[in-house]
């Protein structure tokens, strides 16, 4: 899942693979990494404005559920 968001987000400002990935942009930023404690990846994201927020989350949690 996560080269999965490598490959879409390979036009990021910034990427970043410290624990996890980590994709900047100037109006949003995300990490995805796997929990340390659960069998499942943990989603963090800001965003300038609510808009943003909520379409670039839908289109992470799509992209890693699918893979």
């Amino acid at each position: 899942a996560l080269d999965a968001v490598a490959v879409r987000y390979r036009d990021a400002k910034e990427i970043k693979y410290t624990d996890g990935i980590s994709i900047a942009y100037d109006d949003f930023w995300f990490n995805v990494r796997p929990s340390n404690t659960e069998p499942l990846l943990r989603i963090t994201m800001e965003a300038k404005e609510k808009g943003v927020l909520d379409a670039r989350l839908r289109e992470v949690m799509e992209l890693v559920e699918t893979v």
